[in-house]
């Protein structure tokens, strides 16, 4: 019986037709099994991770393989991934959008570090106001909470962040 073992892999390029097809190839070529991924292109560029199973054998040529993929523009890496239990806690789901300006996102993951939350996924991007043309920044987040934290006083303090921040905050229990 073949031993399998996890691998993320992290990956950015200049953004182009292929990227993926070249990636998914060498997982492909290596006997890997593409688990799960966050892609996205940003600014002309294409980055993202994506985990996979591969057989323990198969690490050192794929880790190859992928290194390969230098010479086409693409830097891949891989790294070891450690199983882990599915993580405790309570899953909120986070929407908050303001006038863009720096120091939003710097000031919302301290509010959320200090009590203990985990970010489990954030998308942000900036858009024009429809009114205005104002430049706003949007950002949405799956939160999951510590045991013990209460939500709703979670909810509160990101309310008053909301204030100082000058942005509107909705958090939300996920039902999920």
């Amino acid at each position: 019986m073949t031993r399998s073992h996890q691998m993320v892999i992290t990956l950015t390029a200049s953004d182009r037709p292929g990227v993926i097809d070249q990636l998914a190839q060498v997982i492909s070529q290596h006997e890997g099994n593409w688990l799960d991924a966050s892609l996205a292109r940003l600014a002309g560029h294409f980055a993202g991770v994506v985990l996979v199973s591969i057989p323990e054998s198969q690490e050192p040529s794929l880790c190859d393989g992928l290194r390969a993929l230098e010479s086409q523009g693409i830097d891949a890496r891989c790294t070891g991934a450690t199983p882990r239990p599915e993580a405790g806690g309570t899953l909120y789901h986070l929407e908050l959008l303001g006038s863009d300006r720096p120091g939003i996102v710097s000031q919302l993951s301290e509010s959320l570090a200090g009590p203990g939350v985990n970010l489990d996924r954030l998308d942000t991007h900036r858009e024009a106001g429809s009114m205005s043309g104002a430049p706003l920044f949007r950002a949405a987040a799956q939160l999951r909470l510590p045991d013990g934290l209460d939500g709703e006083q979670l909810i509160g303090e990101l309310e008053g962040l909301a204030a100082d921040l000058q942005v509107t905050v909705q958090a939300a229990k996920d039902p999920g």
